[in-house]
């Protein structure tokens, strides 16, 4: 490994070249987020170690996926997991090791599990986007649509739809949908 950019964004050297590898499974807190710069020193602390990495694919960004396999034969994706340092990303993984490791950090409050209402850094993303409407507990009811940011089509909580990686823009309302100019879907018919 060369160097983490954050908690779960490394540069490895596989043969001659530099991949950026995104941990799959897994997400650190955002640049800003509190417990991103512990996340990213544990991921750093490893680096000029030889390791393994386990492709799983690539993200939507062109990015490698992988599980980083450790000089010890530890997983670094479920390293960060254990310390409490990143959340098992479950939207896209159903590893059960990664969510036993999540519940026990959660119990032992270590990491950013220490905070009282830790927020989860695909939620702070979203936030950071204009168009978004910010998720809390009060107003986080069943009724919330997602719009397709690129189609510009929303969707019902019960279309296949409903979670694709574009679907970033939230709505309390099917009036409020469409006074953004966002069309609803054929198929769910919000």
């Amino acid at each position: 490994m060369i160097r983490a950019l954050d908690g779960d964004s490394l540069i490895v050297k596989i043969g001659d070249s530099h991949k950026e590898i995104r941990l799959f499974g897994i997400d650190c807190p955002e640049w800003k987020q509190p417990y991103a710069d512990q996340a990213k020193a544990c991921s750093q602390s490893f680096a000029g170690q030889r390791v393994k990495v386990k492709s799983v694919g690539k993200d939507s960004h062109g990015r490698l996926l992988a599980t980083i396999i450790l000089r010890n034969g530890q997983s670094l994706n479920r390293t960060l997991v254990a310390k409490g340092l990143a959340w098992h990303y479950r939207r896209y993984c159903r590893d059960p090791v990664l969510a036993d490791l999540e519940v026990k950090a959660r119990k032992a409050g270590l990491g950013l599990w220490q905070d009282a209402d830790p927020m989860p850094p695909w939620v702070w993303r979203r936030q950071k986007k204009p168009e978004t409407y910010r998720i809390n507990k009060k107003n986080s009811s069943r009724s919330l649509l997602h719009g397709n940011r690129k189609s510009r089509v929303f969707h019902r909580k019960t279309c296949k739809y409903y979670n694709c990686k574009n679907c970033t823009v939230i709505f309390r309302s099917r009036k409020e949908a469409l006074s953004k100019g966002y069309r609803p879907c054929k198929l769910c018919k919000p």
